[in-house]
């Protein structure tokens, strides 16, 4: 046993892990969520795509003309789910466990959609520098670390957020032009995108408009292929 596992060991005895939905206490070898928030987990991945007709994980719906990819839908509010808890509370804590879970269920949604069969780097659209300061980290930055991980591909940062105005308090056309104007790609980063495939993660998508302002940039640079990637998507968003 090396270090790390025995540290890890000796804060799981004072510190036991908790189901990140409930908060009950884990049992042996669980990650994240306890048997019943598991089988919410499951059961909510099976929900119908509205306009595709299809169960989210199995969704064929685009952004534009990139192929795109999810797990879940994602009601924004009056709507209780292990889904929603989930992803509300990796935007609020870095737990390891979490993180650890949701990089896992992607990894295993790449590999059952048949995305894997080339390598690529991950990368991810990044939190405004506000919310980084308020939270102290970037949720879908871990995250995307925790992929490549698992997936034992390179991870690259190869976007920044410039400016604070947050996606979510806008209209879906101001969204659009906040994004275009938010996320830049430096000239040193566009060297190293040109004639990669990529994956471009991001925790939750809306009206995709953040996505695609990341993804034009990194195919105007010269990526030889962007694949989107998202944990959920709002049940309320059109196509």
């Amino acid at each position: 046993m090396n270090i790390k596992q025995t540290l890890d060991c000796v804060l799981n005895f004072f510190f036991p892990p908790r189901c990140e939905s409930c908060d009950c206490v884990l049992e042996k070898d669980s990650l994240a969520l306890c048997p019943d928030c598991r089988a919410a987990w499951e059961n909510e991945k099976r929900e119908i795509c509205r306009h595709c007709g299809k169960p989210h994980v199995f969704c064929d719906c685009m952004i534009e003309d990139y192929r795109y990819f999810h797990l879940l839908p994602y009601h924004p509010s009056g709507f209780e789910s292990v889904s929603r808890n989930l992803i509300l509370h990796a935007k609020e804590r870095a737990s390891r466990y979490l993180i650890r879970f949701e990089a896992k269920e992607l990894a295993s949604l790449l590999r059952s959609r048949g995305v894997l069969s080339h390598t690529y780097v991950i990368s991810f659209v990044p939190r405004s520098h506000a919310s980084v300061l308020e939270h102290g980290f970037d949720q879908s930055e871990l995250l995307a670390k925790a992929l490549a991980a698992e997936l034992d591909f390179e991870y690259a940062p190869l976007l920044t957020h410039e400016g604070n105005t947050k996606q979510k308090t806008l209209t879906a056309n101001a969204r659009v032009a906040n994004a275009d104007e938010s996320y830049i790609l430096d000239a040193d980063r566009a060297f190293y995108a040109r004639g990669k495939r990529i994956i471009l993660l991001d925790d939750v998508v809306t009206t995709g408009a953040s996505m695609l302002a990341c993804a034009k940039q990194l195919r105007c640079a010269g990526a030889a292929e962007v694949v989107l990637l998202s944990l959920a998507r709002t049940a309320s968003s059109t196509k």
